[in-house]
């Protein structure tokens, strides 16, 4: 049996010693956000956001899109946020996070994606992404 408070203090020897360059944060709050349950990322709409992607920017089965959700541990972000990348053989690697949970992406959200990546989408790549969702 390990006490709240060992366990804080750990955590937060631990933060300091490999994040020191980091925001200080707060180890309790952040330690019941981790503990939370939660449910798994739904696996039909990551595919439907990579289809989309890959449909829209032309990409060649070589190229990798990466949808991830995490937790946001920083001041003022949503609790949970997407971050989508795209690795092509030859560039570097970009990503783009977008403040909300993976079934919370829309065709806004992917047109914005394309936007900060440097493609132009054209405003019907993804007409009929929201209506499968």
């Amino acid at each position: 049996y390990i006490s709240y408070d060992l366990l804080e203090n750990q955590i937060y020897l631990l933060y300091q010693h490999h994040c020191h360059n980091l925001v200080p944060f707060n180890v309790r709050q952040t330690m019941e956000l981790l503990s939370q349950s939660r449910t798994k990322p739904n696996l039909d709409q990551i595919r439907k956001i990579k289809a989309a992607l890959r449909q829209a920017l032309k990409l060649s089965e070589e190229d990798t899109i990466t949808v991830t959700e995490l937790a946001c541990l920083e001041e003022d972000c949503a609790p949970l946020e997407t971050v989508i990348g795209l690795l092509r053989d030859g560039h570097p690697q970009i990503q783009h996070k977008i403040h909300k949970p993976t079934n919370s992406i829309d065709t806004h959200d992917l047109t914005e994606v394309c936007k900060a990546w440097g493609f132009d989408s054209g405003n019907l790549a993804f007409i009929t992404f929201d209506k499968e969702t």
